[in-house]
């Protein structure tokens, strides 16, 4: 997710422009950055997981070329946000930006672009009504699940939308499954990676809403 999955700043530690300052500094004059991040495969993998993820791949790159010294904790994304927000030199990723995000965090830099979809299951019943999402307002008359911290799930629930929030992403699957949410909403890469390590069948986004 950087881009408007980002990296941002708590405004009272490092503002783009000090970040740029330190770029220009030799490297025994920069602070030890912290950057924390959540769970989000194949983003972000867990601690005991011999593969980083494609997002802390992308930013060890970026910061081992700007030889800026860093420290990288895995943590839920909620307690992410609020520690980024209270300590300077400090930095969550990745993150969606929202109105909420805008003018808490100063943002460094767009990582990637993430497409947002939803995702029904097929089904051949006669008797359970078909889920048809042609337009964005198609899917009000559904439950969607999203989990907690995500932009996207906020964004949806700000706008009146029903959504049912899960502890994580891939437990949306399980829920659409069980029919305890008609929707998935989650960016595409995400989805894929959750359905294929649940040998599930790779359903096609209903339709694709959000790109970020």
């Amino acid at each position: 997710m950087f881009g408007n999955s980002s990296g941002l700043f708590s405004k009272g530690a490092c503002a783009l422009a000090v970040w740029c300052l330190l770029m220009a500094f030799p490297t025994h004059a920069k602070p030890r950055l912290q950057f924390l991040t959540f769970e989000d495969p194949p983003y972000v993998f867990s601690d005991d997981s011999s593969e980083p993820g494609l997002v802390v791949r992308y930013v060890d790159a970026l910061l081992k070329r700007a030889k800026q010294p860093y420290d990288l904790r895995i943590m839920p994304i909620k307690r992410a946000e609020l520690q980024a927000s209270a300590t300077e030199n400090t930095c969550v990723f990745p993150i969606e930006r929202n109105q909420e995000r805008e003018v808490q965090f100063s943002w460094v830099s767009p990582i990637l672009i993430s497409r947002h979809g939803f995702y029904a299951l097929k089904t051949n019943d006669k008797e359970k009504e078909i889920i048809n999402v042609r337009t964005l307002s198609d899917a009000k008359a559904w439950r969607i699940g999203s989990y907690l911290g995500s932009g996207i799930g906020e964004y949806l629930d700000s706008m009146g939308f029903l959504v049912d929030f899960a502890a994580s992403n891939a437990a949306n699957l399980q829920k659409l499954k069980a029919s305890r949410i008609d929707l998935w909403a989650s960016d595409t890469l995400s989805a894929r990676f959750v359905m294929q390590q649940d040998a599930s069948e790779l359903l096609s986004p209903e339709l694709v809403f959000f790109t970020t």
